[in-house]
């Protein structure tokens, strides 16, 4: 995969000597990216959100948030790999947090700018929580 995110796009959140001590990004780019776009994959249009990259003029036009969020995953894999038992607390707080973000986002639960799949109808894709009451005991 890896066309959503670059290297460039982690540097936003490490600096540059620690990226370079880092082995395996260029892979941990594929597993962040294939981890993200799984829990997107439901109710999100991946297919559009991989080809709308940049506008007209080149400029970037990805959401922001959604770039952030999988350099934090890509990170955490960076990390996990070299040094799993010395990973610094903050790459864990980050990718428990992007977690949580993704998983609310596949939930529905979260707004977001990204494009919504549609039905074969055209209608948007909506998350639907199904339930019922408690069962209740009666005593006689």
């Amino acid at each position: 995969m890896s066309d959503f995110i670059t290297k460039d796009d982690l540097k936003s959140l490490i600096d540059d000597k620690s990226l370079g001590e880092l082995k395996g990004v260029d892979k941990c780019l594929d597993f962040g990216e294939t981890e993200v776009f799984e829990y997107l994959n439901g109710l999100y249009d991946v297919q559009e959100i991989l080809e709308k990259q940049k506008d007209d003029d080149g400029n970037d036009i990805r959401n922001p948030k959604l770039v952030m969020v999988t350099a934090d995953v890509v990170l955490y894999h960076a990390f996990a790999i070299i040094a799993f038992r010395e990973m610094p607390e903050i790459r864990v707080i980050r990718y428990k947090d992007a977690v949580a973000y993704l998983e609310k986002l596949a939930d529905g639960e979260e707004e977001t700018s990204l494009p919504r799949k549609k039905d074969e109808d055209g209608s948007i894709k909506t998350a639907m929580i199904v339930g019922s009451e408690p069962k209740r005991k009666y005593i006689i």
